[in-house]
């Protein structure tokens, strides 16, 4: 009896000390857990810090470059702002022209006090410009044979646009693969583009493109179309040596809107002066504000003779259409217009025919 009790006695010692070691298993087990948990939260913690560094430090990059851009735009358009010349201090620039329709005749000083008076000089004629499309058909050269590559050439014209490069704009532009390039867009307002673009697809912020007739445009889009600083270059290039274009190059450079110059501009002619006529005055230089691609305010003019004869002038304009400045008109009915503004009492006289639809000649678009 006794070695049984004693046997009970050495079971429940066994027992309790088995459950004491069970109950201390349990407890390093939550302990243990509770470890564990401390552990992946941190460390959770830890990337989540993290990431968040890493998306407030990217966005941090991403406004600063956003800032970046914006004041690289504003410097440019400063710059453009800048490098076009106030009416009062403007001074013979040099830039290029265009003319699908016949250029505003400019006619000989005159003074308004005698408009009955024969002229005591010839009359000065105006540029007798090609009707049209400036280049003639080669009919050596196939232009539809020759291969070109659009990302490749207006890559390079981008790069020497940049730098203001005219001369090697020029030389890039008369090679064959810019001049096939330029007549496979020949009769239509469609144009080859390189460079920025909206989500949709649509040229905006900062690109190049060619149109027909050997027509370039380098500056700023939005929604496809060209809108702020920009600069459009017209190269007279011909395929015949008779021709009688006197134009070498026409440039406008300024702000457009609507695909069209509109703003403040410079509209710039350059001219091959052995074929300009003895008693012809061409205008070089419109320095004014535009709408729609027409003169419209305060205009300020240079012209040129063939002797190479600058002179300066100043009138105003609305529309397209210079206003008169006074009501004396010649036996032509011709009006003046501009004044010399070295010689108040000089003008320059338009008959009411001519005096109409004057602004950037031969400028490619569908908004015209």
């Amino acid at each position: 009896m006794e070695e049984k009790d004693r046997m009970d006695n050495k079971d429940r010692t066994e027992e309790k000390d088995l459950l004491k070691d069970v109950e201390q298993e349990e407890k390093d087990g939550r302990k243990a857990a509770l470890i564990r948990a401390a552990v992946t939260g941190a460390v959770f913690f830890i990337l989540f810090a993290g990431i968040m560094v890493g998306v407030f430090t990217a966005g941090r990059k991403k406004a600063k470059e956003t800032s970046n851009v914006e004041d690289t735009i504003r410097k440019y358009t400063k710059e453009k702002e800048e490098e076009s010349p106030a009416p009062e201090e403007a001074k013979e620039e040099e830039t290029p022209a265009p003319e699908k329709e016949t250029p505003t005749p400019v006619r000989s000083p005159r003074k308004t006090a005698a408009p009955d008076i024969e002229e005591e000089e010839e009359e000065i004629q105006g540029t007798p410009a090609p009707e049209g499309p400036v280049m003639e058909e080669n009919k050596k050269k196939d232009y539809s044979k020759i291969r070109f590559d659009i990302k490749r050439n207006l890559g390079e014209m981008e790069a020497y646009f940049k730098d203001d490069n005219l001369k090697a704009l020029d030389d890039l532009a008369n090679l064959d693969r810019y001049l096939a390039m330029s007549w496979s867009l020949r009769n239509t307002t469609d144009f080859y583009y390189y460079g920025d673009r909206n989500p949709q697809g649509e040229p905006e912020g900062y690109g190049v493109a060619v149109y027909a007739d050997n027509e370039y445009y380098y500056g700023e889009w939005k929604d496809g179309q060209r809108s702020g600083g920009g600069k459009w270059i017209h190269f007279h290039i011909h395929n015949v040596k008779d021709h009688k274009d006197p134009i070498t190059y026409h440039q406008y450079v300024g702000t457009f809107s609507k695909d069209l110059p509109n703003g403040a501009g410079q509209d710039h002619y350059e001219y091959d002066l052995s074929k300009v006529g003895e008693h012809q005055r061409l205008i070089t230089n419109y320095i004014c504000s535009y709408k729609d691609g027409l003169i419209d305010g305060d205009v300020y003019c240079t012209t040129t003779s063939a002797e190479g004869e600058y002179l300066d002038w100043t009138g105003k304009a609305k529309s397209g259409s210079f206003e008169y400045i006074s009501e004396a008109r010649d036996k032509k009915k011709r009006g003046p217009v501009l004044s010399d503004r070295e010689n108040p009492d000089n003008y320059l006289w338009m008959s009411s025919y001519e005096n109409q639809k004057i602004g950037v000649r031969n400028y490619i678009s569908s908004a015209k």
